[in-house]
C-alpha cells in the first residue's frame, strides 16, 4: 500500500524545459503495518541538490528504536 504523499506531487523530474515528472520515490507499508502505526505519514521535502526530491517519514511519535543517551560537561 501507498501511505498518502503530502507536500508535492511528484519526487523526481528530469529538469528539461518540458519537464516529464513522476512520482518515483516513496514508502509502502502492508495492512499489518497501517493496523501498528496509523497516524504515520509521508512528506516530500525541497529539493536541494538532485534530480529527486527527499522523503520524509513522519512516525507522530512513533519510537523507532531506543534512545540516544547523551551527556553533558559543564
Amino acid at each position: 500500500m501507498d501511505l498518502l504523499v503530502n507536500g508535492a506531487q511528484y519526487t523526481w523530474s528530469n529538469n528539461q524545459a518540458l519537464p516529464v515528472m513522476s512520482l518515483l520515490d516513496r514508502f509502502l507499508i502492508n495492512e499489518e503495518w497501517e493496523d501498528k502505526y496509523d497516524r504515520v505519514s509521508q512528506t516530500i521535502l525541497p529539493k536541494v541538490a538532485s534530480n529527486h526530491t527527499p522523503v520524509f517519514l513522519d512516525g507522530d511519535g512513533v519510537q523507532w528504536g531506543p534512545t540516544l543517551f547523551r551527556f553533558k560537561m559543564k
